[in-house]
């Protein structure tokens, strides 16, 4: 196999996982509209992905800070509390 044919092969196999279709999508349009096809998918997955994290990002520091505010109203109850007894 040439380096051009190889070369062709794995742009085709990449672009078959891409459209997660094994290469119907490229047979459809050809080769340079699945290109241009796959460059959106990936780009669009891309920003969707950042986006969750952003999403993921912020509940994790919302929660944190809600462990946050939870741990330290135990911390208030157990001081309450031990005072409390030390008092009586």
């Amino acid at each position: 196999m040439t380096t051009t044919a190889r070369s062709e092969a794995l742009l085709s196999d990449l672009l078959a996982v891409i459209h997660r279709d094994g290469g119907h999508h490229t047979s459809d349009v050809g080769l340079e509209r699945s290109v241009a096809d796959a460059i959106d998918r990936v780009l669009s997955l891309r920003q969707d992905n950042d986006e969750h994290q952003t999403t993921f990002e912020l509940l994790e520091r919302r929660l944190a800070r809600l462990e946050g505010r939870r741990s330290g109203a135990k911390h208030t109850h157990t001081n309450k509390d031990a005072g409390r007894n030390l008092a009586g």
